[in-house]
């Protein structure tokens, strides 16, 4: 896929500026001048500085976890939520990536929530998607049918707050959670 910056200053007459070529294209969020994208199939989580529209091309094309650069590389990463500094990114390995994006062009990983079939997040079974509210992350995993409550106030210890299952808390029928919205 491709991402297009487009001048609509004139509505009747608007411009291709520049593109951004992308792939497997998830999500992409624009925060202050930064466009946050997930691209499953390539497996990255990556920040492009869109400040100046005529050279948007991203910080860094490839990267790792320890990069320097603005691309993370995450097992094919989903729909992702940006609260304050944190953009909180589930991806379908069946993990969860708290991502520390206070400093834009050189994001980090502060913790990442793994599944595991017998452990304290064992409905993280293909997480899909995630909602923040308040430094909670609620978290919809659609093989575990299940939404998993965590409190990031701590993004490097996030804590387990509750688990979500039919039945439990007055709700039924969870079944496959794609994604998730949380309010007031």
């Amino acid at each position: 896929g491709t991402i297009y910056i487009i001048d609509i200053s004139d509505p009747a007459n608007p411009a291709p500026i520049s593109k951004i070529e992308t792939g497997d294209l998830k999500q992409m969020e624009l925060v202050d001048g930064h466009l946050y994208i997930t691209l499953g199939a390539q497996r990255r989580f990556s920040v492009y500085d869109i400040e100046d529209p005529d050279t948007a091309v991203a910080q860094l094309q490839n990267g790792s976890a320890d990069a320097f650069g603005t691309t993370i590389i995450l097992d094919r990463p989903q729909r992702f939520a940006i609260e304050g500094d944190l953009a909180v990114v589930p991806s379908r390995g069946g993990t969860v990536t708290v991502i520390n994006i206070g400093l834009p062009s050189a994001p980090f990983i502060e913790s990442t929530l793994t599944h595991d079939d017998s452990g304290e997040y064992q409905y993280l079974e293909e997480p899909r998607g995630v909602a923040v509210h308040n430094q909670v992350a609620y978290i919809s995993a659609a093989n575990s049918d299940a939404v998993t409550v965590v409190d990031l106030t701590a993004a490097d210890a996030p804590v387990l707050l509750s688990v979500v299952r039919n039945g439990e808390f007055g709700v039924e029928n969870i079944d496959s959670p794609q994604s998730i919205w949380v309010d007031d």
